[in-house]
């Protein structure tokens, strides 16, 4: 004990013998590894984490999209020739893509919920000492990229639907579209058929005060909780030392296309 008190009573000496740039300069090395710790073992590994989600809910949403052409096609048939293995047909894909859903909620079952991501910050942070909330600001949703939309490849899509319509009923598209009018309204099946929810990214952007060791506190304490969330940035400044200001935006999925609660 006496050895750990001597050592640094003897690093107090040397540091009390500095000058004033010298402490500045030690200082600011001080931050620097600090700062770049943070990142290699908290930040670094969320955002790859984010990353790999991200790809597994796009992958997920590809698959609801051909699903829902495919039904698009099906649909055509039936109502061009309405029979019993096209009606089958369609309660199966209808299945397939509920069960598409639900494998994407699975998938999003552990992320808070995006109408209460702003008071969760909140609370979470009148549990820390030493910080100030600067701004929080909610975020325009935003939903999941998948396909980007074409012109062209909406011709060439409805082309194709229009030459499969024509080569399994020898009739013209607008013929298909109008037969398929008259059963939608006179088929409570095909009536309820609803379009399928988009996935959502619903963002909130948040500003503190404070010390950097208060700030990554406070990020930690984020990263334990049972609720989990996207991290899209982080940044922090320092210009009054030892206060910084720490800004950055978190994520959470959601199938409302509507602003987060604060």
């Amino acid at each position: 004990m006496d050895t750990i008190k001597d050592k640094i009573s003897e690093i107090r000496k040397k540091i009390d013998a500095m000058s004033v740039r010298e402490r500045i300069i030690l200082t600011a090395l001080l931050v620097t590894g600090l700062w770049i710790l943070c990142i290699v073992v908290l930040i670094e590994p969320l955002m790859n984490a984010r990353t790999e989600h991200q790809k597994e809910i796009s992958s997920m949403n590809l698959e609801k999209m051909e699903a829902e052409s495919t039904l698009k096609i099906l649909k055509i048939e039936y109502s061009v020739d309405p029979n019993k293995k096209p009606r089958e047909r369609l309660r199966e894909l209808t299945h397939q893509l509920r069960r598409i859903e639900g494998d994407i909620q699975n998938k999003s079952q552990h992320l808070v919920p995006a109408s209460k991501t702003a008071k969760v910050l909140q609370e979470m942070l009148e549990t820390q000492t030493g910080l100030y909330l600067s701004s929080l600001e909610k975020l325009e949703p935003v939903a999941v990229p998948i396909i980007d939309g074409d012109p062209e490849d909406s011709k060439s899509q409805d082309k194709s639907v229009a030459e499969i319509a024509q080569a399994i009923h020898s009739q013209d598209l607008d013929h298909v579209k109008a037969l398929m009018a008259v059963v939608q309204s006179s088929d409570p099946f095909l009536n309820q058929l609803e379009n399928q929810t988009e996935v959502y990214k619903h963002g909130v952007k948040m500003e503190l005060q404070g010390q950097f060791l208060d700030v990554l506190e406070y990020l930690v304490a984020l990263e334990k909780m049972n609720w989990k969330v996207y991290w899209k940035s982080f940044h922090y400044t320092t210009d009054a030392y030892p206060v910084g200001k720490a800004s950055f935006v978190i994520e959470t999925l959601g199938f409302e296309n509507g602003w987060i609660g604060v």
